[in-house]
């Protein structure tokens, strides 16, 4: 059950939500305290047999000129907010646990 199950509610809810803008324009990571090892979820641990039995890949073909840079600031902007983006899933003994990196390149 949400507070604002209306869009008008909503609305109001997003309206008197005070947002503070960083220097680049976006709202300010916030740090979260995570443990040490959490364990693989359900998608995750399928991702990861994906990875060890073959190779998991994907492309993109964009057509039109692209800006290197500004689609390279984008994409290094978007790993570094998302956590899911820079996890690798290291073998530890006969266990997988999740790691990320705080580095978004």
């Amino acid at each position: 059950p949400f507070d604002t199950p209306t869009v008008a509610g909503l609305a109001a809810l997003i309206e008197s939500t005070p947002v503070t803008i960083g220097p680049n324009g976006l709202p300010p990571l916030t740090k979260h305290q995570r443990p040490e090892r959490i364990p693989l979820s359900q998608a995750q641990r399928a991702e990861w047999v994906m990875g060890a039995t073959g190779v998991v890949e994907a492309a993109v073909r964009l057509t039109g000129p692209v800006d290197e840079a500004v689609l390279t600031a984008a994409l290094g902007d978007v790993i570094g907010r998302h956590a899911a983006l820079r996890t690798v899933f290291p073998s530890n003994d006969s266990t997988r646990a999740p790691s990320s990196s705080k580095n978004s390149r």
